[in-house]
C-alpha cells in the first residue's frame, strides 16, 4: 500500500529533485564490494557511514545516491560493530541523500522509491535475530546553511532517547531540512519520536508515519506537513505538537493515551488546511487550537475519551465538514469564529451531519436493553447568533419512541452477553469513547438502533481509502457524492473574498469560478473514457476498461502482465513463494539471470532461497554473521574486559577502591568534626565563648528578676517602707519625748477614699536611752 502511495507522487516529485549542478555525487550500494571511492556506481561506497566519513570537513557540496537495500549506522569505519551510540550524522557539506536507486541511474529522476527500497535502519542487532532495539539516535545534522534534502527513503529505529528517529536541535539545523516521500514504519521512542527546531526548519511533504509510537512524550514535535499520511499511531503526547501548518494530510487510526491537557492530536498548529480526520481517539483533543485557522477540512467519526469537546482553544473555522460522531456525550467544536484569520473574520460556511445533539442510556432486561434518548446540546458550543448562521447542522432522525426495547441479533452478540456487547459498543481500538456511559461506535448508532438513518454526504465514509485502499487517491470514499441527499448542502458553495488554498487534498483545483465545496475534497466530475472507475489522468489504459495500471512500465497492464514488477519472476510464482509480485526484488532478478532460459518455477526459487540460507549458515564469518557460540565466547570475553576496565580504572566508572573508600572515610571524618566546631549549636552543642555569655546573660538576668519583683526574695524598696527611726519624720523626738503622728481617714464609701475625711492623731511617749520598737494596734 505504501508503495502505490509513493507512486501516486512520483509525477509531483520530479518537478523537486533536479539534481544541483555544482553538488558532486557520492554513491553508495550496500552490494557493492568494501574499499570503494564513491566515485560511481562500479565503485560505490558500501557503507553509507563510509560516505559520510569521506565528505565530512571537505570543500564544496555532496548528493549521496543510495541503492536499494538497507544500511545500518553502525557499519563503517566511523563506528564499532554494535555500537548504540552510532548514528548517522549529515555533515554541513552534504545537501542531498537520495533512495530508490537500483544502481545503474544517472539522473535521480530515475530513481523509483517504490520499486528500490531504501532503509536506514537503526535496529542494529537484527544481525542477531533481536528486534525492537535500536541506536540511541538515527539521523542527526551538523548546523549549516543551505537547504538538505531526504527523499526516497525507509527510516525506522526504536530507542528510550528523545529524538530516537530524527535529533535536529535548534543549534544543530540547517537553514532548512526536508524530508519527502520517505516512509517512518514502527518507529518508537519513550520520548519524543521525530525531535525538530521551534523555528519549523524542518518539513515533511508526502511522508508515511504508519505504527508509529511514543509511550512517554510527543511522536512529532514542530515542523511543517504537506499531503502527509499518519496511520494508528498511538502516542502518550501530541501526535502533532505545535507544528506550523497540517496542509493536505489524511490522518486515521490514531490513538492518544496520555492525560494531560496538552495531550491534543494536534497541539496549537497556526493553521489545518484541506486534511481528513477519520476515526481518531485522543485522550482530550483532536485539535487544541491556539489562534489556529482551519479551513477545508473533513471529519469523520472522531472521538476523545472525555466529555472535552474534540476541538478546543482559540480558532478561526470555515468550509469544514464534520460527520457522524455517532452518540457522542459533548460538543465537537467549541468558542469558534467563523471565517478566515487572514481577514477580518468573514463567514465561511461549515457543515455537522448526523445525531449530536443526543446521548444515550439502557438498562438490560431479559433478552433485550431498553434504549433511551435524551435531548443534550449541538456539536458547536460557545458560538454567537451570527456564527450559527454559517454553522448549519444536518441532524438524522431518531426513533420516533423515546423508549424502546433493543434486542441484538445472534451474529451482533457472537457470543457476548448484553453487558459486554454494550460494553464493546464503547471502545475504539480497545480504548474508551468519550463519556463512559454515554457514548458510542458508528456500528453500534447503523447496525443496532432501528429507525436511525444517517445520509452519507460522501462517497463511501466507511471505506475511507476506497477500492484500492491508498489514500490521496481518486476512489477515496471520502469525495463528496454529486448523488447524497445532501449533495446541494456541500457542493458548489458560494465562496467569499479570502485567502484560498490553489488545490485540494487531491490537487484538484479548490475554487471554480465562484463556488468552493465544504470538505477536503473538492468535487471535480471524473473523465473516465473507458468507464472502469480511474479517471483518465491517472489510468495508464484509459480506452482499456480492463487495465489502468502498468506497474514496471513494460507497456502491459498489470492484469495481461504475467510479471507485474519485471523482476524475472512470474506473478503466479512470487505469490507461491511469499514475495509480493509488485515489488521488483534485485536478489530475484539476480537469481533469474543466472538461470539462463531454463525454466524455473516456485520451488526452484525456494530451494535456491535454502541454498543461500545454507551458505550463510555454513560459512557466517563470511558474511559478517557468527555462530552462538562465537557470539558466547565474545560475550564472555567482552565481559571479562569490561571487568578489568572497571577494576584497572574505577574512578574512570564513578567506583573507587578500598583505598579510595579508607582515605573518603578519613577525609569524611574530619570534614565531620570541622562541621561540629564550626556551628556547635546546630548540632546541641556549645563553644566555651558560649557557655561563658550564656552564664553571663544568665547572671544578668538573676540580678533583673530580683530588681524588678524584690518582695518575692523578701526585700524592699524605700518606697514600700516607712522609716519609723527616733528623731525621722514620723517620730520626732524633743526633750527626751517623742510624737507618734498618724492620720486617720474616715469614708462611707469603702471603695472610694478620694474624698475622704481625715484627723490626726498624736501620741506622746517617753524616750528613753537604748533602742526600743514600737507598733499601733487597734484594740478588740
Amino acid at each position: 500500500m505504501r508503495v502505490t502511495l509513493l507512486s501516486f507522487y512520483a509525477s509531483f516529485l520530479l518537478l523537486l529533485i533536479a539534481s544541483s549542478a555544482s553538488a558532486t555525487v557520492i554513491y553508495v550500494d550496500k552490494d557493492a564490494a568494501e574499499g570503494g571511492d564513491g566515485s560511481s556506481w562500479s565503485s560505490a561506497y558500501k557503507y553509507l557511514n563510509d560516505a559520510l566519513d569521506y565528505v565530512d570537513n571537505r570543500s564544496g557540496t555532496y548528493e549521496l545516491w543510495v541503492a536499494e537495500g538497507s544500511y545500518y549506522p553502525d557499519e563503517g569505519n566511523r563506528y564499532n560493530n554494535d555500537d548504540q551510540n552510532s548514528t548517522f550524522l549529515i555533515p554541513n557539506t552534504v545537501s542531498a541523500i537520495y533512495g530508490g536507486f537500483f544502481g545503474d541511474e544517472t539522473s535521480p529522476d530515475q530513481a523509483d522509491g517504490s520499486k528500490y527500497l531504501t532503509t536506514l535502519s537503526g535496529y542494529i542487532f537484527d544481525e542477531y535475530g533481536i528486534a525492537g532495539l535500536g541506536a540511541s539516535r538515527l539521523i542527526q545534522t551538523e548546523a549549516g546553511a543551505g537547504t538538505l534534502f531526504f527523499r526516497d527513503l525507509t527510516i525506522i529505529n526504536s530507542s528510550d532517547q528523545n529524538g530516537s528517529v530524527i535529533y535536529i536541535t535548534n543549534e544543530t539545523d540547517r537553514t532548512q531540512t526536508e524530508f519527502s516521500f520517505c516512509l517512518f514504519p514502527n518507529c518508537e521512542s519513550t520520548g519524543i519520536v521525530f525531535e525538530t527546531p521551534l523555528n519549523n526548519s524542518v518539513s515533511f511533504t508526502a511522508c508515511d508515519f504508519t505504527d508509529c509510537k511514543s509511550s512517554g512524550s510527543h511522536l512529532i514535535r514542530y515542523g511543517t506537513y504537506i499531503e502527509c499520511y499518519f496511520n494508528r499511531n498511538e502516542i502518550q503526547g501530541s501526535m502533532l505538537y505545535d507544528p506550523l501548518s497540517v496542509d493536505r494530510c489524511f490522518i486515521s487510526g490514531c490513538v492518544g493515551t496520555g492525560t494531560n491537557f496538552t495531550d491534543a492530536l494536534i497541539y496549537s498548529p497556526d493553521n489545518v488546511l484541506s486534511s481528513v480526520f477519520y476515526r481518531n481517539r485522543p485522550y482530550r483533543f483532536l485539535i487544541y487550537a491556539s489562534n489556529t485557522q482551519i479551513l477545508h477540512s473533513t471529519f469523520v467519526d472522531n472521538y476523545s475519551s472525555t466529555t472535552d469537546e474534540e476541538i478546543q482553544g482559540s480558532f478561526t473555522l470555515g468550509y469544514s465538514l464534520f460527520f457522524r460522531s455517532g452518540f457522542n456525550y459533548s460538543s465537537i467544536v467549541d468558542n469558534l469564529t467563523v471565517g478566515y484569520k487572514s481577514t477580518v473574520n468573514l463567514p465561511a460556511e461549515s457543515a455537522f451531519f448526523g445525531v449530536f445533539d443526543y446521548y444515550f442510556s439502557w438498562s438490560v432486561g431479559s433478552n433485550g436493553f431498553y434504549f433511551r434518548s435524551r435531548q443534550n446540546q449541538k456539536p458547536f458550543s460557545g458560538t454567537t447568533v451570527f456564527e450559527e448562521s454559517f454553522l448549519k447542522l444536518y441532524e438524522a432522525e431518531l426513533p420516533p419512541s423515546q423508549t424502546q426495547t433493543i434486542y441484538p441479533t445472534t451474529e451482533q452478540l457472537a457470543g457476548q452477553n448484553i453487558y459486554d456487547y454494550l460494553s464493546n459498543q464503547r471502545l475504539m481500538y480497545g480504548f474508551g469513547l468519550g463519556n463512559s456511559s454515554y457514548s458510542y461506535t458508528p456500528e453500534f448508532t447503523k447496525e443496532t438502533l432501528p429507525g436511525v438513518t444517517i445520509p452519507d454526504p460522501f462517497v463511501d465514509s466507511d471505506d475511507p481509502l476506497g477500492p484500492d485502499g491508498i489514500p490521496f487517491t481518486e476512489d477515496d470514499g471520502l469525495r463528496l457524492d454529486p448523488n447524497s441527499n445532501w449533495a446541494s448542502n456541500v457542493i458548489n458553495v458560494p465562496t467569499i473574498t479570502a485567502n484560498f488554498e490553489s488545490f485540494d487534498i487531491l490537487r484538484n483545483p479548490r475554487i471554480v469560478g465562484d463556488k468552493t465545496d465544504l470538505g477536503a475534497y473538492e468535487y471535480t466530475p471524473t473523465e473516465d473514457a473507458d468507464g472502469d472507475g480511474i479517471g483518465d489522468a491517472n489510468d495508464a489504459f484509459p480506452n482499456d476498461p480492463n487495465e489502468s495500471r502498468d506497474t514496471d512500465g513494460d507497456g502491459l497492464g498489470d492484469n495481461a502482465d504475467s510479471d507485474d514488477d519485471g523482476d524475472g519472476v512470474g506473478d503466479t510464482v512470487e505469490i507461491a513463494a511469499g514475495t509480493d509480485p509488485k515489488q521488483y526484488t534485485s536478489a530475484l532478478h539476480a537469481f533469474v539471470q543466472t538461470l539462463g532460459q531454463g525454466t524455473y518455477n516456485a520451488t526452484d526459487i525456494a530451494e535456491s532461497r535454502q541454498a543461500g540460507q545454507n551458505d550463510v549458515t555454513t560459512a557466517p564469518n563470511t558474511f559478517n554473521l557468527f555462530t552462538q557460540t562465537q557470539v558466547t565466547a565474545a560475550e564472555s570475553a567482552s565481559r571479562l574486559l569490561g571487568q578489568g576496565d572497571v577494576t584497572d580504572d574505577p574512578n574512570t566508572f564513578g567506583l573507587y577502591s578500598s583505598s579510595d573508600l579508607t582515605t573518603a572515610q578519613s577525609n569524611s571524618r574530619s570534614l565531620g568534626r570541622q562541621d561540629v566546631q564550626d556551628n556547635p549549636t546546630s548540632y546541641n552543642l556549645y563553644s566555651s565563648s558560649d557557655v561563658l555569655g550564656l552564664i553571663s546573660a544568665s547572671r544578668f538576668d538573676g540580678q533583673q528578676d530580683v530588681q524588678n519583683d524584690p518582695e518575692s526574695y523578701d526585700l524592699y524598696t524605700l518606697d514600700t517602707i516607712r522609716d519609723a527611726r527616733m528623731g525621722s519624720k514620723m517620730v520626732e523626738v524633743l526633750n527626751n519625748k517623742a510624737n507618734l503622728n498618724m492620720i486617720l481617714e474616715e469614708t462611707d464609701t469603702l471603695d472610694d477614699w478620694s474624698n475622704a475625711a481625715s484627723s490626726e492623731i498624736t501620741v506622746e511617749v517617753d524616750v528613753p536611752a537604748g533602742t526600743r520598737f514600737y507598733r499601733f494596734k487597734m484594740t478588740e
